[in-house]
């Protein structure tokens, strides 16, 4: 492999051939000059729009004869039997170019079609025909199409119809697997499962599909067309027809999630295409001219419904711009649970279309002012629904901001609330589902999720204290109880700053205010970080402890900051508890940890620190790094523009200890904090593609893709200026020898990738042998991986210095889809093993990967006893990546030993002991009988790792319930107190011991105070 390459570039669009309309009767001219290509066929198709049944159905009738299927294909669009021919434009010689470029992968041909037909001169005015004048025809359908387009042009008044092949194609890629996903799962069912789910469906009718507006007659409407369903294919007829598509398909992840809790292969199939959805959507940018307005549901209006059409006076909207419209008008229209059907948006423009039940609109229409006032403030600027016709505009503010904290999906928690139907319904404050659930199936069979997280745990986050009190009152659910972290429900109501439910925690329910998780964080540091002077004001009021820090030296004061609220530093400092001084372990103050902010007001924080207490701009941390490169780090534009209009723009290329500079990291989207899952994800980027946590654990992430676009923004802006800096090198490297292009591809955003294409970056190795191919498999996106590989012409198997190929990289980041595209489209191995004897499987328990573990088992038949170099099994990857479930998994269906033992003599509660788990330790002792009191080869018990880890709560498990005494020591003579100083700078050699938790509160302090390495 080359070890510098620049990205190949497309040719010029064919403006200057023929478009004259094609037909029949220049079939054989066409098939000409193509028929080389026919090995092309079905890509061809794509570029030409055909339906995706016409193109299943071509493919089934020829039997893999491909110059047949290039025939028909040919047939069909010349006689114009595809998509909308009216807004993709009739049969000509220009398509035919762009066909056999994009589809055919000839651009020579396609520049020779080009020169043999070239457009024609222009007539004089007046002399056009008719038909070359309505070369794209305006839509037919007028109950869709609020935007009038140019037929001479055939541009819409909104913007360019320009449409890119390789979306398009991931588009139907999209589609096809949407209808494959429907396939299978109702193949799934029952038709003994029929008359519950239409009990589901009918109990659940308001909360599931409409307003919580109780009247009889709204409700009947809905009701009645569930109850006069016979079959399961009726049910998925009429599923199809007004309430799900390719777009909207949470309904029918919703029932598989409580007919099918069991079916691992039908969930998997759905995460995956939930997967593939959210990147493509991420990575598209402002490409939504891809879509067709049709190819986002059903074409035409079904029965019962009308369509509802708003519009926004812009046209660089983007794809962010529609999931932001997806929740925000449901929110405007005072429906916040109602999932409307999204059905089309028209090219160019940012007009989306809905369709709305009757028994919806009656409610809706006609409008009142409060609602128009409230689609105004988010930036709907008309609203139509047959003769209902608003213009909002006299409701418009000057400047509408998205803010990802309005959209439910960007959420950080967003798996963890929808890991099972009741966790969702809890979250999103469906009381009548949750009864319906819990009456139904009980609590135990739902109440632990993701990561431990528990219904209880989603109401306190989503701010419902009725679900709460029916948790606790009815259900008798301990108000204690944490996730795999020990995190709380005090401590998710206290984040998201729901004072009532905090009020009724402490005072009804007596939850201690001051229990920490396992990462040393209390509730009230958790207000702090969500920005609420109330519950800090509440928690100090209680006499909390104030001079708490968590695991990694983060105080109050610090964790204020990371809020980005002015006001709550201000009660700090009216309290005389706010610390400018503050630092954490790796000598990060105020001004950096304002730089992690994602309020958008942090700036003005930030200005205030430097004036109130004379701060220094650039003041650096343990590794050299200033508050600029931790705002790049976040993504916070606007104490980055405002940091280089003070220092100039070669501030930008400054770098830090590590030769990282500013540009490194804006587009540097991963980050590793050595702590429990849900504190990582919160002080983590928001559009973080990747996260280690303790043990180097990587976790899937929810991408804020919002923040994304601002990401994308700002890092072409920097670049910008960077450019007119003297000593600008865009193929500058880090010490380890990573370039822009590298940190670019782990983003998993393919606009940022392209953004340095520009600059003509080459293609090189790390220290370590890494490829970007390495690196976008690490960032878990398929679409970054295929395009590096594509772009780059890399090899998507090569390894590097560890033995890894891109396969095991994927298998880190937890995406199913880049695996199975590795596998399935590049032949990799997964079975190949690298220099410490681990196979991806070991990789993707190593990471606690329940859906790649499965998948590699299920499908390519990975060996499941197969050893590493030291002994270890998946059982022991498994529970030092501190995945409960992954575990039981392995032990209960693949068979595997709970007891196995290491080389060094490690059980799986050894390697648990690290995790910060603690119910994952108590399985393993409780149920699968693992002795607390056994020691490895060295002589180290489970206690000992356990100090390592810094978990009290562990700690005090082992010494209370398991006798466990804190003076064993090893072979070496250590004890927990020196395997807790191991992370500290002080030699805790002395101590006095006082009663066994004074001692542990007392180490564990100060082990709080340790040498983690957060970036």
């Amino acid at each position: 492999m080359a070890t510098s390459r620049s990205p190949s570039s497309s040719s010029a669009p064919f403006i200057n051939v023929c478009n004259k309309e094609l037909s029949i009767k220049d079939f054989y001219p066409v098939y000409d000059k193509v028929r080389l290509l026919s090995a092309h066929w079905k890509s061809i198709a794509i570029s030409f729009r055909l339906r995706i049944d016409t193109i299943n159905a071509i493919e089934a009738s020829s039997y893999g004869n491909t110059i047949s299927s290039l025939q028909k294909v040919l047939e069909h669009w010349l006689k114009k039997d595809y998509d909308d021919y009216q807004t993709n434009g009739i049969p000509c010689w220009r398509r035919v170019c762009v066909a056999v470029r994009e589809g055919g992968g000839d651009p020579a041909l396609a520049d020779e079609i080009a020169r043999e037909h070239p457009l024609p001169a222009m007539r004089p005015a007046g002399s056009t025909s008719s038909k070359e004048r309505s070369i794209t025809p305006v839509m037919n359908d007028v109950a869709m199409s609020p935007a009038s387009t140019d037929r001479a042009t055939g541009t819409s008044k909104y913007g360019s119809s320009e449409k890119s092949f390789e979306l398009t194609s991931k588009l139907y890629d999209l589609q096809d697997e949407f209808d494959e996903a429907i396939r299978i799962t109702k193949k799934s069912f029952k038709s003994s499962d029929l008359p519950e789910i239409i009990d589901y469906l009918i109990t659940h009718t308001m909360s599931l599909l409409g307003p919580n507006k109780k009247q009889q007659t709204t409700a009947e409407a809905v009701r009645e067309e569930f109850k006069n369903i016979q079959k399961l294919s009726e049910l998925f007829t009429v599923l199809q027809d007004k309430y799900i598509s390719w777009f909207n398909y949470k309904l029918m992840i919703k029932l598989v999630g409580v007919f099918l809790p069991k079916n691992r292969s039908l969930k998997r199939t759905w995460s995956s295409y939930e997967e593939k959805l959210k990147d493509y959507f991420i990575n598209s940018g402002g490409l939504l001219k891809d879509a067709d307005a049709v190819q986002f549901g059903v074409k035409g209006v079904p029965p019962g419904t009308r369509v509802m059409i708003a519009k926004v006076d812009r046209d660089d909207y983007t794809l962010d711009d529609i999931f932001f419209f997806r929740r925000a008008i449901p929110k405007g229209l005072d429906i916040p649970e109602y999932d409307l059907y999204f059905s089309f948006v028209y090219d160019g423009s940012l007009c989306l279309g809905y369709l709305i039940p009757e028994y919806l609109y009656s409610l809706l229409f006609p409008l009142t002012t409060k609602l128009q006032q409230q689609l105004a403030s988010i930036g709907i600027t008309e609203l139509t629904c047959g003769e209902d016709k608003y213009d909002l505009r006299e409701f418009s503010i000057e400047e509408v901001k998205h803010s990802s904290t309005d959209i439910d999906i960007c959420d950080p928690l967003w798996y963890e609330n929808t890991s099972t139907p009741l966790h969702e319904a809890a979250w999103r404050g469906l009381k009548d589902e949750v009864q319906w659930l819990l009456d139904k199936f009980g609590y135990s069979t739902n109440h632990r999720g993701l990561h431990g997280w528990t219904p209880l745990h989603s109401a306190s986050y989503g701010g419902h204290i009725e679900i709460l009190q029916i948790l606790i009152d009815q259900y008798g659910i301990d108000p204690n109880e944490g996730d795999d972290n020990s995190v709380s429900s005090i401590h998710m109501a206290s984040y998201k700053g729901h004072l009532s439910i905090v009020q009724y925690l402490v005072d009804t329910c007596d939850v201690p205010p001051d229990q920490p998780d396992n990462s040393n964080n209390t509730a009230l540091l958790y207000s702090a970080m969500g920005g609420h002077c109330d519950l800090v004001e509440f928690f100090i009021e209680r006499n909390c402890n104030t001079s708490q820090i968590n695991c990694i030296s983060a105080s109050l004061s610090l964790l204020a900051c990371k809020s980005g609220e002015l006001a709550l530093v201000h009660k700090l400092e009216s309290l005389n508890l706010f610390s400018p001084d503050s630092v954490n372990n790796l000598g990060r103050g105020i001004l950096h940890y304002t730089c992690r902010s994602i309020n958008n007001r942090s700036v003005e924080l930030f200005k205030y620190f430097l004036n109130q207490y004379q701060l220094s701009i650039d003041v650096k941390d343990r590794y050299g790094r200033t508050p600029l490169h931790i705002a790049s780090l976040y993504a916070s534009s606007s104490v980055v523009e405002y940091i280089v209009s003070i220092q100039g723009n070669e501030a930008l290329l400054v770098n830090d200890n590590t030769g990282k500079s500013c540009l490194h990291w804006a587009c540097y989207v991963a980050i590793h904090i050595p702590v429990g899952i849900v504190y990582s994800k919160l002080m983590a980027q928001s559009d973080a593609s990747v996260i280690d946590i303790i043990n180097n654990t990587g976790i899937k992430t929810n991408i804020d893709f919002i923040k994304r676009n601002e990401r994308v923004k700002m890092f072409s802006s920097l670049l910008k200026k960077a450019s007119t800096c003297p000593n600008f090198d865009i193929n500058a490297t880090t010490n380890d020898g990573r370039s822009l292009l590298h940190w670019a591809s782990w983003s998993g955003s393919t606009l940022l990738v392209k953004a340095l294409e520009e600059y003509n970056i080459n293609c090189t190795l790390t220290n370590d042998g890494r490829s970007p191919v390495h690196y976008a498999a690490r960032s878990g996106s398929t679409s970054v991986l295929s395009y590096i590989i594509s772009q780059y012409n890399l090899n998507a198997n090569d390894t590097d210095t560890y033995g890894h190929t891109p396969l095991v990289y994927s298998c880190l980041s937890g995406s199913i889809n880049s695996v199975k595209y590795l596998i399935n489209n590049h032949n990799s191995d997964p079975n190949i093993t690298d220099k410490y004897g681990m196979t991806c499987l070991h990789h993707s328990c190593r990471n606690g990967h329940i859906d790649i573990t499965q998948y590699l088992i299920e499908v390519p038949h990975c060996d499941i006893n197969k050893t590493d170099n030291e002994g270890r099994t998946l059982v022991h990857h498994a529970a030092l990546s501190s995945n409960f479930d992954l575990v039981q998994n392995l032990i209960t269906e693949q068979s595997l030993s709970p007891t196995a033992v290491t080389k060094n003599g490690l059980t799986a509660l050894h390697y648990a002991s690290l995790s910060l788990n603690l119910s994952l330790v108590k399985e393993l002792i409780t149920t699968y009988q693992l002795d607390p009191h056994q020691a490895d080869s060295n002589g180290k018990l489970p206690i000992h790792y356990a100090a390592e880890s810094g978990d009290i709560l562990l700690l005090e498990l082992y010494v209370k319930d398991h006798k466990c005494s804190l003076s064993l020591t090893d072979n070496k003579g250590r004890n927990v107190i020196h395997f807790s100083s191991l992370k500290v700078t002080l030699t805790l050699l002395s101590i006095s011991p006082v009663s066994i938790l004074n001692t542990l509160v007392y180490y564990t302090l100060l082990t709080m105070r340790v040498k983690y390495h957060c970036i």
